[in-house]
């Protein structure tokens, strides 16, 4: 099956992707996710966290899943096995198998060992790649490697799939797509998390349903994907280097909420992060002092007694109202303030700096943006996304709002992170 070709239509139930399974017409919710959750690069397993799924494997399935096992793991371990496996000939997984030479492998029915290599054999690097199974055969296509399994007898699953499972144990492992299909039926698994409650999971877009954790702990989640126009490429941030700024086009006034996740690069006290001066009014929506803690200034700078280590991102929210402003930092208040009166800058804010009465940042400051919110009288009015424009590599911010790319308004150029797939 060719996931590629999936056309979008329209029937009185709402907007669907037709997709085939042999001489089946199924369907899948077309546009993405509900809106009550958000796509992830991925989700990943500590080793104890796995999912389970409403069906098993058949020889005649197709498989296409993109994931990444931890090097760490030995013997033989996959990331969908069968939640029960002995030694007749039930045996499947795609995965790995270390025990004296390391390597790309899978367990399939009847074979005497646990394990069969692809060929060539190839070491687990630990990196995502995408597999298939179609016809019995498997195939790494990036890595060249495959293996045919049509002499070796299998007599289907007993028992139904786990996902982040192999041999009878869960696997330290990453899923970025996971797509199964059988005679009759379709799955589609999209890494996401729900928004109400950010548990993490994977999202069945043909069948309307949300698979969660079945075993312990939490899984991780990787960078929050969002539908970018085809002229641009995702990253996991943009990143400064004391020159660069974005004028994001939103006036700094009461009633701006800020929602952002970033990484301070280096402390620079006293030097704003975001925000604008204007109209005799400070409009800092974060500033940071010598000491690392950080803080607003609206009208007058006030700082909380939380600082902000180098090196690690943190989720912040920020409330610029007329008597009530606040910071919260992974989703706990560190910092409340009561000043009265409105403020109107007239002044575009700034990210990387603020906007000192229209001239460039006056103080340079340094960090990684992973995004950017503003609200405004809790409307959305800025929704900035990292990115680059594929065309020239120019390294940018792209609203959704507005459906505009912002890029660099000062000299030099931003650093980024990884692409997002």
């Amino acid at each position: 099956m060719d996931f590629s070709q999936v056309k979008a239509i329209t029937i009185p139930e709402g907007n669907v992707n037709r997709i085939l399974s042999g001489a089946t017409v199924l369907w899948e919710r077309a546009g993405g996710l509900p809106t009550e959750y958000q796509q992830v690069a991925y989700i990943g397993s500590s080793g104890t966290q796995y999912i389970d799924l409403p069906f098993g494997f058949d020889d005649t399935d197709i498989i296409e899943a993109r994931f990444s096992i931890d090097t760490s793991m030995s013997s033989d371990k996959y990331i969908n096995s069968p939640k029960t496996w002995n030694n007749n000939n039930n045996r499947f997984g795609m995965g790995v198998h270390e025990a004296s030479v390391s390597g790309y492998c899978v367990g399939f029915g009847s074979r005497a060992t646990n394990n069969t290599f692809l060929s060539p054999r190839t070491q687990n690097d630990g990196e995502f790649h995408t597999w298939t199974y179609s016809n019995r055969e498997f195939l790494i296509s990036d890595l060249g490697c495959g293996l045919n399994v049509s002499n070796i007898t299998f007599g289907g699953t007993t028992a139904n799939l786990r996902l982040f499972y192999g041999y009878n144990a869960p696997t330290k492992c990453r899923i970025a797509s996971y797509h199964h299909v059988k005679t009759g039926a379709g799955y589609n698994l999209v890494p996401c998390y729900r928004k109400s409650d950010n548990v993490a999971g994977l999202y069945d877009l043909v069948n309307d349903v949300f698979y969660t954790n079945s075993g312990t702990g939490v899984f991780t989640v990787g960078p929050e994907v969002f539908p970018l126009p085809s002229e641009y490429q995702q990253v996991e941030y943009i990143e400064n280097t004391g020159t660069q700024y974005i004028d994001t086009g939103i006036v700094g006034r009461s009633g701006i909420r800020f929602e952002t996740r970033i990484s301070i690069s280096q402390i620079r006290g006293g030097s704003p992060l975001a925000g604008c001066f204007g109209n005799n009014s400070r409009f800092y929506l974060l500033v940071q002092n010598a000491n690392g803690n950080i803080g607003t200034s609206y009208m007058t700078t006030y700082y909380s007694s939380t600082p902000l280590a180098t090196g690690t991102p943190y989720d912040i929210g920020v409330d610029m109202y007329s008597s009530a402003q606040a910071i919260r930092v992974d989703g706990e208040t560190v910092y409340t303030r009561t000043i009265s009166g409105d403020i109107n800058t007239r002044r575009n804010i700034y990210l990387f700096g603020y906007n000192y009465n229209g001239f460039d940042p006056r103080y340079p400051v340094y960090y990684k943006l992973y995004k950017a919110q503003f609200y405004y009288n809790d409307v959305l009015v800025g929704n900035f996304i990292p990115c680059y424009r594929i065309a020239d590599g120019e390294i940018g911010l792209y609203d959704f709002v507005s459906a505009t790319f912002f890029t660099n308004s000062g000299s030099g150029t931003f650093t980024k992170g990884a692409d997002v797939t």
